[in-house]
């Protein structure tokens, strides 16, 4: 049984988690515990969209394989038939093929931009990481500071009080 909480201390922890509309909680309201990087973004672990150095030339040939019509009849004494793709991407793959690709090329930019710029990723990412060490750290304090119990899944370096530094490698 855990021992009960004045508010006050809840107050502050309210004021903590407090966090815009536009990004979502890393406490969830629901069971009241920190979310850990991956609950909060699956793909945050993931690896981010970096488009292959031949995307230009897969655009290319999957726009040209859209206006490729169906042809069948081509044998000695049987009728010609011809089925053209019929969808609107294919006609305009047919009647501007170079537009669809730009417009593909613009898709899979945006793609690699989201949700930030390459260049900007590594960056956001450690801020993002140290964020949530943060928080965490916070969420121990608060834990600490009540008295009740540790989550199971809290990292170690989170109860020792302590944070990872790299040692300075060798010249070789």
């Amino acid at each position: 049984m855990s021992k009960p909480v004045s508010p006050r201390p809840l107050r502050k922890a309210a004021a903590i988690c407090a966090y815009s509309q536009d990004d979502p909680p890393l406490r969830n309201p629901i069971t009241g515990r920190w979310r850990n990087k991956e609950t909060i973004s699956p793909s945050f672990n993931a690896n981010p969209a970096i488009p292959a150095p031949d995307i230009r030339q897969k655009a290319g040939s999957y726009v040209e394989g859209l206006t490729r019509p169906i042809i069948g009849g081509i044998d000695a004494g049987e009728v010609l038939t011809v089925q053209w793709p019929k969808e609107l991407h294919a006609l305009m793959a047919f009647l501007q093929p170079e537009a669809l690709v730009e417009r593909l090329m613009a898709e899979i930019n945006r793609i690699a931009n989201t949700p930030c710029a390459l260049p900007e990723r590594e960056q956001r990412i450690a801020e993002l990481e140290q964020e949530v060490d943060r928080l965490l750290r916070t969420e121990d304090a608060i834990v600490v500071a009540t008295g009740t119990a540790r989550e199971r899944g809290c990292p170690p370096w989170i109860v020792l009080g302590v944070k990872a530094a790299e040692a300075p490698g060798r010249a070789a």
